[in-house]
């Protein structure tokens, strides 16, 4: 929320504020100063925050209240004083309510105020917690306090975390950690800025750093007084300036704007036919083909002299058919050109391209690759087959049917090889969507691509499934041919973390050395055609720092599906999920 409130490059930042009865005032004057909200205490020596004059879109817009939750958990006498002050703000209807949240013995808190949480659809519920404490990473650790109160409450879309920075910083480790949490507002006291030569407030360069990666996840900000002489205008002043000099986008954050943590279910290109939209978010990305330019390219040269055959199966709305096309004309190559496309909406496009353009140079066929018989042998076979987990949208199984028009031991298969990989990751946002929302085991029973950004690693990638298509490989019987594959992995946890999935990635060798690849040590530059999937897991797995955890995957079929099963072996078992491809699968 407030987020109509922030401009582009200004912060969505509240001031902290002592209780009033003039609440309209307050807010008019931080509005005035550049503040999007603020922050006030629920109760004050029993008198509760209220202004008659302020309207219920004020108090919805521009009012957070927080709540004096006086170690309930200790003290069950505070019951009903927590109660009444839950009770008021769901009255008011603000904007959000702050909950502290200070001591592992949170059970009763949380039995008190999910309830409130729950039934608040409209409201945010924020628990705050240091950013680190004194006590390294122990039971006592904030994010230890916070991992008891979420496991100890029901899955909630509304919870999230206010997380105060302390002077002292966190390990860059811990902040990895908080990475993956749902950390939705930062609160910045005066105290723990510095003074710079000019007598400014800045923060520390390892203060900047973490509050740089905290940007990403579109967090919000409270600017807290740390004495009553304070004015915080000139800290909003430099928050401002540093968060638009911190947030200047790449290529790639560009281009995939507003896709962060936002889960979608892969597609389906065999079963479905693909809106024309789908292919034009495909070819928006010209790093993709830029490499398959360069891979097209470099097989002709390795050809040179030689009269060839090139057809691109899947041709869809024939971005790679330009591509081949560019490649031919820069190695001055002698190549019949074969574009193939199965789906009949695409296949229209690609006869107009050849009526307009293309003319003689390019012969379209209307066919599915795994039955087509174009009458002659290809020297030169392109696809972009690969899904956001390589073999995810059935490349193995389309491929396996262009052998029947490839010349066995020559012909060249652009992409030639892939690899899939694997991590398992702490993912609580995506993953208390995917249970809230859930009405069957399905939702959490299925792989989906996703762009993580609210997310930790927590442990090391491990390649998963490989493909090979190379030139000069022996071409399987229609008996050698088996695409199903299963793999046994080990990760150590490198925190003690909350697992709820993994992530995975593929890289591709589309011919010799050129290859594209969205695994993070690799990443092709700027390339966006794909992102990451995430396959998770029913229940989360809780993991100590060192910690062994054991996986197994598998990729099945039948006669007329593909689909992938996945489990944890250690330190815990869960069940195969997805078993039998019953909650998720790829049509044949």
């Amino acid at each position: 929320f407030f987020s109509g409130v922030a401009m582009e490059w200004f912060i969505s930042c509240g001031a902290e504020n002592d209780f009033t009865h003039n609440v309209k005032g307050v807010c008019e004057r931080n509005a005035d100063n550049g503040f999007a909200f603020t922050v006030f205490p629920c109760e004050k020596d029993g008198k509760f925050l209220l202004d008659m004059d302020a309207s219920s879109e004020l108090w919805s817009d521009r009012v957070v209240v927080r709540v004096d939750n006086s170690l309930v958990d200790l003290n069950p006498e505070n019951e009903k004083f927590l109660v009444e002050q839950l009770s008021w703000a769901l009255h008011l209807n603000v904007a959000a309510f702050v909950i502290p949240l200070n001591s592992i013995n949170c059970a009763n808190l949380a039995s008190i105020s999910t309830p409130f949480m729950q039934s608040a659809t409209s409201i945010a519920a924020w628990v705050q917690l240091k950013s680190s404490t004194t006590e390294g990473d122990s039971i006592e650790n904030p994010w230890h306090v916070w991992d008891r109160f979420r496991k100890l409450s029901p899955p909630c879309t509304s919870l999230g975390i206010v997380l105060e920075l302390c002077a002292d910083i966190c390990s860059e480790d811990q902040q990895d950690r908080w990475m993956g949490e749902p950390i939705k507002c930062v609160v910045v006291s005066t105290n723990i800025f510095l003074v710079n030569k000019k007598g400014y407030p800045v923060l520390s360069r390892a203060h900047q750093k973490f509050v740089k990666r905290l940007l990403k996840l579109k967090v919000q900000f409270i600017l807290q007084k740390s004495s009553e002489d304070v004015g915080l205008k000139p800290y909003l002043r430099y928050m401002n300036h540093f968060v638009s000099s911190a947030s200047v986008k790449t290529v790639y954050e560009k281009m995939t704007t507003g896709y962060e943590d936002y889960i979608e279910i892969p597609l389906q290109p065999l079963m479905d036919h693909l809106e024309s939209r789908t292919y034009e978010t495909f070819e928006a990305d010209p790093v993709k083909y830029d490499m398959y330019e360069k891979a097209i390219l470099a097989a002709l040269k390795d050809r040179e002299g030689q009269k060839l055959s090139l057809m691109v199966v899947g041709a869809g709305r024939g971005p790679l058919v330009k591509r081949a096309l560019k490649a031919i004309e820069e190695a001055h190559a002698d190549v019949t050109v074969y574009a193939l496309e199965k789906n009949p909406g695409a296949v229209k496009v690609l006869n107009y391209l050849k009526e307009t353009e293309w003319k003689e140079r390019v012969t379209v066929y209307s066919g599915d690759m795994r039955t087509f018989d174009c009458g002659e042998k290809i020297d030169i076979v392109v696809s972009e087959l690969l899904g956001s987990w390589g073999d995810n949208e059935l490349s193995p199984e389309c491929l396996d049917g262009t052998e029947r028009f490839m010349k066995p031991l020559s012909s060249i298969s652009i992409p030639c090889k892939y690899t899939s990989y694997v991590a398992p990751v702490c993912a609580h946002k995506v993953h208390t969507e995917l249970k809230q929302h859930s009405t069957s085991k399905k939702n959490v029973q299925t792989p989906y691509v996703c762009l993580l950004r609210n997310f930790f690693r927590i442990g090391d990638i491990e390649p998963l499934f490989e493909f090979n298509h190379a030139p000069n490989a022996p071409i399987e019987t229609e008996k050698e041919k088996n695409n199903t594959r299963t793999k046994a992995l080990k990760f150590t946890a490198s925190m003690d973390s909350t697992m709820h999935g993994f992530i995975g990635y593929f890289d591709s060798d589309l011919y010799k050395d050129v290859a594209i690849s969205i695994h993070p040590d690799t990443h092709s530059p700027d390339m966006f055609s794909w992102f990451p999937m995430y396959i998770p897991l029913e229940d989360p797995v809780s993991l100590r720092k060192g910690e062994t955890i054991e996986a197994t995957f598998w990729r099945k079929s039948s006669g007329h599906k593909v689909w992938y099963e996945w489990c944890v072996v250690a330190p815990t078992t869960t069940m195969i999920h997805n078993l039998g491809g019953k909650h998720s699968f790829v049509g044949l």
